[in-house]
């Protein structure tokens, strides 16, 4: 799934309703929607930063169907090169190391990398 940040309005929407639907709790997804798009706005106002590492997955997995999909790839290629976001996509077939010894945060053992070092999508073929 992808980083409540990084989600589209129709992909929240859909992940939000799944939510409502599973827990039977009060349908409040157009609010908590629009709260998650507001707190989007980190990524274009601010000094924050942000080191995101998706697993590969989260491209493949069909949350809304292909027309959700494929915005959603959309606004990842469009927001890959913001100053405030370093994307890194943590390749399926890779060895998966939740923790390290030396550090008290999660770290991935490879990501894919594209010209100048810079992290990159791989290319995701979408229905439709």
């Amino acid at each position: 799934m992808m980083w409540g940040i990084l989600q589209t309005e129709a992909y929240a929407t859909v992940i939000l309703r799944q939510v409502v639907d599973f827990l039977g709790v009060p349908d409040d997804v157009p609010a908590g929607v629009a709260k998650r798009m507001e707190r989007q706005q980190v990524l274009y106002n601010g000094d924050h930063h942000f080191d995101v590492i998706l697993g590969e997955q989260a491209l493949y997995t069909n949350i809304g169907g292909p027309e959700v999909l494929r915005e959603q790839m959309e606004r990842l290629l469009q927001d890959i090169d913001l100053p405030s976001l370093s994307l890194g996509v943590h390749a399926a077939t890779a060895e998966v190391s939740a923790w390290s010894r030396r550090r008290s945060r999660p770290v991935a053992s490879r990501w894919h990398q594209g010209t100048q070092g810079r992290p990159v999508l791989p290319s995701v073929a979408v229905p439709g």
